[in-house]
C-alpha cells in the first residue's frame, strides 16, 4: 500500500478512485440519486479506512453522510492537535468534493462564430 504523507495527498489520490468508479447518468433523478450514495459510499469508506491511522477507533455509520459523520467525530472532545486536523481536512475534501451528474458539451464550429 502507498503511503502518503499528508492526510489531504491521502484523501486527494482517492477521490479520482471514486470517481472512477460511479455510475454514468441516464438523466433520470433515479439514477442521479443513486451516483450521489455510490459517491458517499466511497468518501465513507477512504475516511474511515484512514479513521484507525490517525489513532480513531470510531467510525462514520451508513446512515449518516459523510460530511455528518466528520462533524460528529470533530465534536468529540479528548482528540489530539493531530486527530483534529485530520478531521479538518477531511471535511475540506467533502466540500471541496465534486461529484460530476451531467456534462454538456456543445459543438462550435469556425462557420458559426
Amino acid at each position: 500500500m502507498k503511503k502518503y504523507k499528508t492526510v489531504s495527498g491521502y484523501l486527494r489520490s482517492t477521490e479520482e478512485r471514486i470517481l472512477s468508479k460511479l455510475p454514468l447518468d441516464d438523466g433520470t433523478q433515479e439514477n442521479r440519486q443513486r451516483i450521489v450514495a455510490a459517491a458517499q459510499a466511497g468518501q465513507r469508506e477512504a475516511i474511515n479506512s484512514l479513521l484507525p491511522q490517525i489513532g480513531i477507533t470510531d467510525h462514520i455509520v451508513d446512515a449518516e453522510t459523510p460530511h455528518d459523520g466528520v462533524a460528529r467525530l470533530a465534536a468529540v472532545d479528548g482528540k489530539t492537535v493531530q486527530q483534529a486536523d485530520a478531521l479538518k481536512a477531511c471535511d475540506r475534501w467533502l466540500k471541496n468534493f465534486c461529484i460530476p451528474l451531467s456534462v454538456k458539451f456543445d459543438i462550435v464550429t469556425s462557420s458559426s462564430l
